[in-house]
């Protein structure tokens, strides 16, 4: 698979060694040394399943996503997401130049209440890595699939490769069926999260506009009691108690 990789020029491609590191990972790459058989899994030891790739994003995008990033922006205060969260940050979270997210989105998402906002937060950072797993995946049935058509590899190897594809494809298509039944698609998690959150925001707006009307209230209502126009409250030379 690697041999073929170069070949296809997936080594000059970005990101292609990584994504070939994955497929080796995923089917394992059949190595023939010096009349020795072994089998490469790439920067592992041992070969995983699509499903335990998606878990491993799973756990990245969250750790990122819902410490670091809204830590970052509880310390600093919501209004300052655009000063601390840079494109390039949310780009090494969903891994696309797409805008499936931005910092309008964290800040919604930061005002939350505490169970709310860990809530939204578990679902958007779950939408995100299915969307990066379909990305991996994709990628992976691509390597594949050229891998499968190289004429410098024997007819045996060029099948053994493309029922290996076969196999990953069945797999990761069971993968995706179960994600798909436990989490809603990344839009539609964003404008969830977009709208309780500006909801919320313009509650709280709405809130301190009435604490600020309300203590110009009791300022106005100090100084008509202690208005000294009339004399009743004060000295006869007009001065304040």
């Amino acid at each position: 698979i690697e041999s073929s990789a170069r070949w296809a020029g997936f080594d000059t491609q970005k990101g292609g060694n990584n994504a070939v590191k994955l497929v080796q990972s995923l089917v394992g790459d059949t190595v023939v040394s010096r009349g020795v058989v072994s089998v490469d899994y790439g920067d592992r030891p041992f070969a995983i399943t699509p499903r335990t790739h998606l878990a491993g994003i799973e756990r990245d995008v969250q750790d990122k996503l819902c410490t670091t990033f809204l830590r970052k922006i509880d310390d600093a205060g919501p209004g300052r997401t655009n000063a601390i969260v840079r494109d390039a940050d949310i780009k090494g979270i969903t891994g696309t130049d797409l805008p499936v997210l931005d910092q309008q989105t964290l800040r919604n998402l930061a005002v939350m209440p505490y169970k709310m906002r860990a809530l939204y937060c578990q679902r958007l950072a779950n939408s995100i890595a299915a969307s990066r797993f379909s990305e991996d995946m994709n990628r992976s049935l691509d390597v594949l699939s050229v891998a499968s058509q190289n004429p410098n590899l024997p007819d045996l190897r060029r099948k053994e490769i493309a029922d290996k594809r076969e196999v990953l494809k069945q797999s990761i298509d069971a993968t995706l069926e179960l994600q798909r039944e436990r989490n809603a698609p990344l839009n539609q998690v964003v404008a969830q999260i977009n709208r309780e959150g500006s909801a919320i925001r313009q509650d709280l707006s709405n809130e301190r506009i009435l604490r600020d009307e309300e203590t110009l209230e009791t300022e106005s209502a100090k100084g008509r009691f202690f208005d000294c126009s009339d004399g009743v409250l004060c000295d006869q030379n007009g001065g304040g108690r």
